[in-house]
């Protein structure tokens, strides 16, 4: 059993582009032996970055991978 910690952090100005708790619920169903966490905004995600394993963004901008973990 693999245990993963998924960071998810897709906002966006447009609602259709945006997380909704269907879509939580779904990948929750599809990978159950995850730990998830959604981000609120851009400053939570970047104080949560460090402990993530998998980041599901809709981009990841450079500047954000000195907090990504490097393993």
């Amino acid at each position: 059993m693999i245990t993963y910690n998924l960071l998810i952090h897709l906002h966006n100005s447009v609602d259709a582009f945006s997380l909704k708790t269907r879509h939580v619920d779904q990948i929750r169903e599809a990978l159950p032996n995850a730990r998830i966490t959604v981000a609120e905004d851009n400053s939570d995600f970047m104080e949560k970055l460090p402990e993530a394993e998998c980041a599901l963004v809709w981009v990841f901008k450079p500047e954000w991978y000195e907090r990504a973990p490097s393993e």
